[in-house]
């Protein structure tokens, strides 16, 4: 945090000095009473912008936090500095002018207390302090055409703390410490401390207590949410092949919404699980649990002994992430963030070039490395996001949906990728919306319907539990009569399988149906259908299959609909 606050600062500063610099020039050349361009209130303005160009840049920083967007930062950042820099700046300079009207000694020291709180804001600390400074310099300017009255001059007291009416020196005071404060501010936020903070003044046990945070419907849940939990009491030896561990993850929104309820699992070395579940399921809230962006309300993650609680720094230096949208950025080329995060890393510089190069070929950028990130396609920008949540080889890696608007063949060439890090040992945590690429990818996977774990296993296993009968696809010839033909057929499969038989979809040449009883042995469902082919000489050819991984996860899905 150090070293990008600094180099940003450094570059901010530069450009404001700059900026600072033409307008102490235009004072100078452009004051015809020469009030300001004496020395003594040049060096006085000098000095106040400077200052305040430390803390304003700060205190700019930290509305980077207000808002998602720059606009949106940029709307705030101006209404609140309109309100409380500009106007409240008036307000407050007359009403210090005019203490001695009120009787009460509670009144004046409410007003004084404001005063300088509102002296943590740059803009109104600079504004009370450009009045002050006018002033002064209008009166010393009045003192050099009337010496005769030289005793009414305040040429002395610019930087003085004695004197508020006649000086701000105690502008200064605050315009030089008020970058501390915004700095850290802004570093408490960037780790998560203010996050901290605010989840410990919460009554946890008020917000639970009141909501059913698990539901025992699925054994394979409940199994693992108790292996969980004796590999927390236990300090054994499991602790290097276990990567990743999210123990009763639980977070709610505001009082009453739980987002997520009770989420537990483990991930091995070597291993890809997956999140899957509709949007509003709860599993981008639990991967930003488990990336930190999140503080849970309760439970705990931990990956090897690091907990996340405890040891966040340990934690995520453990992690590489693609977050759902790009984190890059734009002013770079490919070749410079990989660089960037391979130093971040930890990697040697004599090894960086190596291992750029490297990940730009196996991701295919080689054509795109040496662009702007910012003119990259959507699924470059995706590819690149994967291979800097890869570089390094990291422990853990979470990807959030990487293949997002990636073309087939790149997407295929990603799959190879990211199946030799699971052979090289890399834990992989994956959401998508693509049930192929889970498939693919997922040694174990669970779906989550509102906020919980409805099932857990590899796809197989899933897809044979909960699977919904079997998919029959009927190839048809091109006869005469066809559709008398095709009536008879469906007649005689509507027969045959009764009310288990649902045609899904029909197509020129094609008839898709569910059989939705899996009771039905796979060889007894053979025999009706070889028998329907010889009665039927528009049956070419058909296949037989269990229900897909899509089919189930529709199937949750519509759970959560209901």
């Amino acid at each position: 945090h150090v070293v990008y606050y600094l180099s940003m600062f450094t570059w901010d500063y530069f450009i404001y000095i700059l900026s600072t610099l033409v307008l102490v020039l235009g004072v100078y050349f452009c004051d015809i009473l020469g009030i300001y361009s004496r020395f003594e209130p040049l060096a006085a303005f000098t000095v106040l912008s400077l200052l305040f160009g430390i803390s304003g840049i700060f205190y700019a920083y930290s509305f980077s936090h207000v808002a998602k967007t720059s606009p949106s930062a940029t709307s705030y950042f101006v209404f609140f500095n309109l309100i409380f820099g500009l106007i409240a700046s008036i307000k407050m300079y007359f009403l210090k002018d005019d203490l001695h009207i009120f009787d009460s000694k509670l009144s004046s020291w409410i007003i004084s207390s404001i005063h300088y709180i509102f002296c943590l804001n740059p803009y109104y600390a600079l504004i009370r302090a450009c009045m002050d400074f006018g002033l002064v310099s209008f009166i010393n300017g009045m003192c050099d055409q009337c010496p005769e009255r030289v005793h009414q001059c305040t040429r002395k007291l610019y930087f003085s703390i004695v004197d508020e009416h006649h000086s701000f020196g105690i502008y200064l005071i605050y315009l030089s410490i008020d970058w501390i404060l915004y700095y850290a501010l802004i570093v408490s936020i960037d780790l998560g401390y203010l996050s901290i903070i605010r989840h410990n003044l919460k009554d946890m046990r008020t917000l639970l207590q009141n909501i059913d945070l698990v539901r025992q419907d699925d054994a394979d849940v409940k199994d693992e949410r108790d292996r969980v939990d004796a590999f927390q009491n236990t300090n054994t030896d499991q602790t290097i092949l276990t990567t990743l561990t999210a123990n009763r993850l639980v977070k709610i929104f505001g009082k009453v919404i739980p987002a997520v309820k009770g989420v537990s699992f483990q991930v091995a070395q070597g291993e890809c699980f997956g999140l899957l579940g509709v949007n509003g399921a709860g599993k981008t809230t639990t991967f930003r649990m488990l990336t930190g962006d999140e503080i849970p309300t309760s439970g705990e993650a931990s990956i090897f002994n690091y907990k996340l609680s405890k040891d966040r720094n340990k934690y995520l230096m453990q992690t590489g992430y693609c977050p759902q949208f790009d984190g890059i950025n734009e002013m770079l080329t490919g070749e410079e963030m990989l660089t960037m995060f391979a130093l971040l890393r930890g990697i040697s510089p004599k090894s960086v070039k190596y291992q750029v190069d490297n990940w730009i070929n196996l991701l295919g950028l080689e054509e795109y490395c040496k662009r702007l990130c910012g003119g990259y396609s959507g699924g470059n920008k995706r590819k690149l996001c994967t291979a800097i949540a890869l570089i390094g080889d990291p422990p853990v890696v979470f990807l959030d949906e990487p293949t997002s608007g990636v073309d087939p063949i790149s997407r295929r060439n990603l799959w190879d990728v990211l199946g030799q890090s699971q052979r090289s040992g890399q834990a992989v945590v994956l959401t998508s919306h693509s049930m192929e690429e889970c498939e693919a990818l997922c040694t174990r996977l669970t779906i989550m319907v509102q906020g919980q774990m409805m099932c857990i296993g590899s796809t197989q296993y899933i897809k044979q539990k909960y699977g919904q009968g079997y998919t029959v696809m009927i190839k048809l010839a091109n006869l005469p009569n066809i559709k008398t033909s095709l009536t008879r057929l469906k007649h005689d499969m509507k027969n045959t399988f009764s009310i288990d038989c649902v045609l899904k979809d029909e197509h020129l040449g094609l008839l898709h149906y569910h059989l939705t009883d899996n009771r039905t042995p796979l060889s007894t469902i053979f025999q009706y259908l070889e028998h329907l082919k010889h009665l039927h000489s528009i049956v070419e050819d058909y296949t037989i299959s269990n229900t897909t991984l899509e089919q189930v996860f529709i199937a949750f899905a519509k759970r959560e609909i209901h």
